[in-house]
């Protein structure tokens, strides 16, 4: 018996088809033609909407996965490893996996990039990227990726690469989650983004007492930093006073001094112990009647709860 063309079928049984598929197969089967791209696009896109997430990673490797609660579909380009492909099922997942080994990460990752973004754009995305992996590669991947917003970021940079970090900041866009883990940064060549829900600073030693009160964000993570006592006590009383931070609602930082007395000078505080929601501390006020909750952790580090007085006395 002939074998028929699938594309030659009626688009009814077509999209039929496709309505089975796993991300895998709409993917490679996009490769085949510019026209079984287009069907794909045309018949996938719109069901696959706000169902997958989309996950690059610029490590060692170049990877892109389109994951939901049932599926994983990732693909791996590698200077150093080997060809492989794998489908593994566990009671809950699919997990299938193609890693190519070549010279040219970039030229294939692209390739596939290009097709996985043509169809699940409107999907949730996801960014890791060593800046330091492949300074060569990384203005090329940058503008890649330049129309494109992501939902999180984590940028990992051990040797304070100004200019690449500079260009990654400002030609990308981040919704949610924002992270720099570096552990020889002085400072960042650029600004912040400020409308991220999280920000977390593995080393913050250049963040200044004006930075931090410009931040918008909901919860902040900072390890290292360089803010005194008497920058975390200004920090307070502004919050206290609604000048600033309006938006926070989780705070965790790193102090420079172990002695934390002084942090509290001339506010208006009070004891108060552990709830279902919160842990014992100290309380503050803020003139619109919210409440923050103070922690000293180990006499090193910060944290600040802020709540309602509504939810603390319900719990």
């Amino acid at each position: 018996m002939n074998s028929i063309p699938f594309l030659r079928f009626p688009l009814i049984v077509i999209k039929e088809v496709l309505s089975t598929m796993t991300p895998f197969e709409l993917i490679h089967l996009s490769m085949v033609s510019k026209r079984s791209q287009t069907i794909v696009k045309t018949f996938s896109k719109p069901k696959l909407r706000n169902k997958f997430n989309l996950e690059f990673r610029f490590v060692n490797n170049y990877e892109l996965s389109v994951e939901n609660e049932r599926m994983k579909c990732e693909f791996i380009f590698t200077s150093s490893g080997y060809n492989e492909f794998s489908v593994i099922y566990t009671d809950r997942k699919r997990f299938d996996t193609i890693q190519k080994r070549t010279e040219n990460k970039f030229d294939e990752f692209k390739k596939i990039c290009i097709i996985v973004l043509d169809i699940f754009e409107s999907n949730r995305k996801m960014l890791h990227y060593d800046i330091n992996a492949d300074t060569n590669e990384n203005r090329v991947i940058i503008d890649m990726l330049k129309s494109k917003s992501f939902e999180s970021c984590h940028i990992y940079d051990d040797k304070g690469n100004d200019h690449d970090l500079k260009y990654l900041l400002d030609n990308l866009e981040f919704s949610k989650k924002f992270a720099i883990f570096s552990i020889r940064r002085d400072y960042v060549p650029t600004d912040l983004p400020k409308n991220v829900r999280s920000l977390s600073l593995g080393n913050a030693r250049f963040l200044k007492l004006e930075q931090l009160m410009r931040l918008e964000c909901t919860r902040i993570w900072l390890g290292l930093t360089n803010l005194t006592n008497n920058d975390i006590n200004v920090f307070l009383k502004s919050w206290m006073s609604s000048e600033s931070n309006l938006n926070l609602e989780q705070l965790e930082i790193g102090l420079l001094s172990s002695t934390t007395d002084d942090i509290l000078l001339n506010i208006p505080n009070e004891f108060r112990d552990e709830t279902r929601l919160l842990p014992s501390g100290v309380d503050i006020k803020r003139n619109d009647g919210m409440t923050a909750r103070i922690q000293f952790i180990g006499g090193h580090t910060m944290r600040m709860h802020v709540h309602s007085p509504v939810s603390t006395e319900l719990s």
